[in-house]
């Protein structure tokens, strides 16, 4: 056999078998041989193709499924997603470079320190006076005092012991009809077994230090002595809600008379039934609603038909019916960083507004610090303003669709982005409702929502009051004790509406 006209192992296989037979037998055997190991080789190639072009169909699929898990990676940076939502370990790393300074208080800070309280309004006063010489042991004349005392004093919580008034009924009998005729009670004294005091501890048990109705009965038994359950409870909170409802629809009717609110809303839960907690904050005070779900008419009834004030919300569709908006930019920003994490190639125009975003805040943070006047806010504002405008109108024709269509959804309405600039009292961002439905939020995390009508409307009343008197500095404790005293004695009820 010429080994010159085989040029290719695949030549071996198609051999004629008379040309293989006409071999002498060692060549006949090792040919047989070497095409037996061809062959067997040649099917191993095809298997190891065959599960490379698998793979790599895998590695593109994959690929493709990566990238979009990264695009749609939600965080509390570029998302409305919750900052609890996310584990401690997966925040990224501070920017902020370490100082080298011990944690705490540094030296040279203002000193903060318990006042003692002034002689005349301690309970008791204890004189302790030296009898001899802490150096030399010599008796001391106790009637020689040339210094002031070293003051100590030393706080103690007096002995819990509730104070339980009977009311004794008598009952007489007539002797014209033989009807007997019991005594009535005071016109302050309530039908229930609580007195006011009590429903005023019981309300902040339950809602300012969110107590579950279980731990509030064990906390009044504990402390106070009062035998108390879980569904006695629950009949407290209802008489509760009922003595303070004037005070928080009275609230309600003012609202549409505010010059600006920020609103906000969050999930909540009735029963089995889904909710949304509605949070109104102006001014001077702050209302919340548990309303069946988070369509427009809940924002409106509460605002009013004609509400002609400024509404700081987020971008949902339910504000959208208001005439005059501001949208919040602490969103805003999220949402430009969301833009800014797809495809490199095409992340300019996000990274852009969020560099315009910071530029924004700055100017604001100089105005809110007095370096700068309105004047001047408006002045850098309207500078700003055409190159966000002009950002996002290069952002409607990207040719990324998720690019194009945040953007042609905040030029809608972009005079909701700069309300602020020029009208006294409204902000850039919504954080004063956010950072007023936060409670509520734990609440509902720690409590699960409410369980009937009966408790949201408990949590609407009681919460409105605690979050209206934290905003106006007023202690919550006093305030209802006043309120639960004045609507038992029916006298006009104590009114969180400060003169307008």
């Amino acid at each position: 056999m010429d080994a010159s006209k085989i040029q290719t192992p695949v030549e071996l296989i198609t051999l004629d078998k008379e040309l293989i037979e006409r071999q002498p037998p060692e060549t006949r055997h090792l040919l047989l041989v070497v095409m037996a190991f061809v062959q067997q080789l040649l099917a191993r190639i095809d298997e190891l193709l065959q599960t490379l072009a698998t793979r790599d169909q895998t590695i593109v699929v994959q690929q493709a499924e990566i990238q979009k898990l990264k695009q749609a990676r939600k965080t509390p940076r570029n998302s409305s997603v919750p900052p609890s939502t996310e584990h401690p370990h997966a925040k990224p790393k501070s920017s902020r470079l370490p100082t080298g300074k011990a944690r705490g208080g540094q030296p040279g800070h203002p000193k903060h320190a318990r006042e003692l309280l002034p002689i005349d309004q301690c309970d008791e006063v204890v004189e302790l006076v030296p009898e001899v010489c802490r150096r030399c042991g010599a008796p001391l004349d106790q009637h020689q005092c040339q210094f002031d005392p070293l003051r100590h004093q030393v706080w103690e919580i007096p002995e819990f012991k509730p104070v339980v008034i009977e009311y004794s009924r008598k009952r007489l009998l007539c002797e014209k009809c033989q009807e007997t005729t019991a005594g009535a009670l005071p016109a302050d004294v309530p039908t229930s077994t609580a007195g006011p005091k009590l429903l005023a501890v019981t309300a902040m048990l339950l809602s300012r230090y969110r107590g579950s109705r279980q731990l509030t009965a064990e906390a009044l038994e504990s402390f106070f002595g009062i035998p108390a359950s879980a569904s006695w409870v629950v009949k407290l909170q209802t008489e509760i809600t009922s003595l303070l409802r004037p005070i928080y629809d009275e609230l309600v009717a003012t609202l549409p008379r505010m010059l600006w609110v920020n609103a906000d809303e969050t999930p909540y839960k009735e029963g089995q039934l889904k909710s949304w907690l509605w949070a109104v904050r102006s001014e001077h005070f702050t209302v919340f609603a548990l309303c069946p779900n988070r369509k427009d008419d809940h924002i409106q009834s509460l605002l009013g038909a004609d509400f002609t004030g400024t509404v700081m919300c987020d971008r949902a569709k339910m504000y959208l019916g208001f005439q005059t908006i501001q949208w919040c930019w602490a969103h805003l920003r999220r949402d430009f960083v969301a833009l800014s994490d797809t495809h490199p190639s095409i992340n300019s125009i996000g990274q852009e507004l969020v560099d315009l975003t910071d530029e924004m805040f700055h100017y604001w943070h100089l105005f809110r610090g007095g370096t700068l006047t309105r004047a001047g806010l408006q002045e850098s504002i309207a500078e700003l303003r055409v190159r966000m405008e002009d950002a996002l109108d290069r952002g409607t024709r990207s040719e990324h669709s998720f690019i194009a269509g945040r953007c042609r959804s905040i030029l809608t309405r972009p005079e909701a982005l700069w309300v602020f600039a020029s009208t006294e009292g409204v902000e850039p961002t919504n954080n004063a409702a956010e950072r007023a439905i936060r409670p509520l939020v734990i609440l509902r995390k720690l409590t699960y929502g409410t369980q009937s009508a009966a408790g949201s409307r408990y949590v609407e009343t009681v919460q409105t009051i605690l979050e209206t008197c934290r905003q106006q500095g007023r202690t919550a404790f006093e305030f209802i004790f006043d309120a639960i005293t004045k609507a038992r004695r029916c006298q006009p009820l104590p009114s969180l509406i400060p003169d307008l």
